[in-house]
């Protein structure tokens, strides 16, 4: 709730109680809040191919905190981090990259918040270049 008396502001306050999201455990912190969080740093390299990063375990969140992607291919390939269902149906695709020339290209991304995976769903590198690669890290805990 906003603060009523005006004569107290002092810089921006906040409309609505700010809720705190830690985007990150820490290194050696394994419980948060009464929470226990298990760290997960993955990577694979593929080559036209599609590869399986991480799957959720069963009564698990993952939180997704960032990921790099890099290719090294000829033209007119596609290259896709995408998250996937049980059925290994596309949920969405958090890096898409497609190439109109031989290139070798990077990106990386930072989530935050970070983004909330539901288990038995997975995180796959799919390609058509001659190489790819990725890496992801986040937390997983109970559901």
């Amino acid at each position: 709730m906003a603060e009523s008396n005006q004569v107290k502001w002092r810089g921006i306050r906040n409309v609505s109680p700010v809720v705190n999201i830690q985007t990150s455990p820490g290194i050696f912190e394994t419980t948060v809040s009464g929470v226990t969080r298990t760290h997960i740093a993955k990577s694979a390299e593929v080559n036209n191919t599609t590869t399986v990063l991480h799957v959720v375990a069963p009564g698990k969140i993952f939180y997704l905190c960032g990921f790099t992607v890099c290719i090294n291919g000829g033209a007119n390939k596609i290259t896709h981090l995408e998250v996937r269902n049980v059925a290994n149906a596309i949920q969405y695709i958090l890096s898409d990259v497609a190439t109109a020339a031989t290139a070798a290209i990077c990106s990386s991304l930072d989530i935050k918040p970070p983004i909330p995976i539901a288990a038995g769903f997975d995180i796959a590198l799919e390609t058509t270049n001659a190489h790819a690669a990725a890496f992801i890290h986040g937390w997983e805990q109970d559901a």
